[in-house]
């Protein structure tokens, strides 16, 4: 135990955890209408956050969050199919110029934003906004985070809410859903957007990442298209952007041999997990067609993400477009990653393009 926590980094424990509802998402609004308590202080646009965030619901209110969340996610099927995506990739990739260029900047985040916007009928800069919102909420995951943390936290909220309030034509997501929530609807937008968006620009980072370091592999890629989700699958395993899953334990059980009590914390290392040797043959290899059981990288159990196929294809359409037109190689300044243990979150990812050589 470390940090107050169980450390989960084996592949069997972890599926167990996983798929046991007894194991249930952290839920820091209950620590934040404690602190406001003690505090004799209210954090409302915090509060209202934090209860929209479906990844810290459960029960009921977690069910109606995910009807919403899978209406969205028709949507933007509908709207993004795999030719739009192309088109859109190829325009990316199109628009770079030989050189090195900031990938995260210049390709990783590009894309997802624009389908975010376009699916939420809302601005770049307001997708922005509520990604970087979402980002600064993470810091609640600590087990112990600073006071003073939750006044800045409210401040950002409260613009975030702001910046989407009146906005009606995402409204229809509640028709499109069939659902009743218990909370507005645009409190739980700022979720639907940092979180996708992050897991998808991460994903891209990450392969990007492994990609640019093996050129042999640019050339299997090329010649085997189809083996790109394979390696798009591998990435996300290796050098996928969630590193830990947090989870809350409802009542006691007995996990691997070891008795957890109820509210034990459990924390699972997924950059471990993913290299279990039991279960992952040659675990640090990238095998495209690798037949071995499936990452967590985007979760598993009730609270899976339910974009990971839009965020997979995202990757896939993007790497494609990328590899049709260049030959990549890392830059000589190394990527920089965001200080938090758990998620791989780049920063800059600096590479250097150059024309692919079409051979005759």
């Amino acid at each position: 135990m470390r940090d107050q926590a169980w450390i989960i980094d084996d592949h069997a424990t972890a599926a167990l955890v996983l798929g046991d509802p007894a194991f249930q998402a952290v839920q820091p609004a209950h620590t934040l209408r404690r602190v406001a308590a003690r505090l004799g202080r209210d954090y409302p646009d915090l509060d209202a956050v934090l209860s929209g965030t479906q990844i810290f619901q459960s029960g009921p209110i977690h069910a109606g969050t995910r009807q919403v969340v899978r209406a969205f996610q028709a949507r933007m099927r509908a709207r993004f199919a795999k030719a739009r995506l192309d088109a859109d990739a190829r325009r990316l990739a199109e628009g770079l110029q030989a050189g090195e260029v900031e990938a995260v900047s210049a390709l990783a985040d590009p894309l997802p934003i624009a389908i975010f916007a376009e699916s939420l009928d809302l601005d770049a800069d307001t997708i922005r906004l509520l990604r970087e919102t979402g980002r600064a909420l993470k810091a609640l995951w600590r087990p112990m985070p600073p006071i003073s943390l939750y006044g800045e936290l409210d401040a950002a909220c409260r613009a975030a809410r702001q910046a989407i309030a009146g906005r009606v034509h995402f409204g229809d997501l509640r028709a499109e859903a069939g659902a009743e929530l218990d909370y507005p609807l645009h409190d739980l937008l700022l979720f639907l957007v940092s979180m996708p968006v992050d897991s998808t620009a991460g994903t891209i980072s990450g392969a990007l990442e492994l990609l640019s370091a093996d050129p042999g592999l640019q050339a299997f890629l090329r010649d085997r298209p189809s083996a790109m989700p394979g390696f798009v699958g591998e990435a996300l395993r290796l050098n996928g952007p969630n590193r830990r899953l947090h989870r809350v334990l409802g009542e006691a059980r007995i996990i691997a041999g070891a008795s957890l009590p109820r509210g034990a914390s459990v924390a699972i290392d997924l950059d471990r997990v993913h290299r279990d040797p039991s279960v992952y043959s040659d675990p640090e290899r990238i095998v495209p067609d690798r037949r071995q059981k499936a990452s967590f990288g985007f979760g598993a159990g009730a609270h899976a993400c339910q974009g990971t196929s839009m965020g997979l294809l995202q990757a896939v359409s993007l790497i494609e477009a990328l590899l049709s037109a260049w030959q990549i190689v890392p830059a000589a300044s190394p990527p920089t990653l965001t200080l938090d243990p758990n998620l791989r979150s780049y920063e800059r990812l600096p590479l250097r393009v150059s024309p692919r050589v079409h051979r005759r």
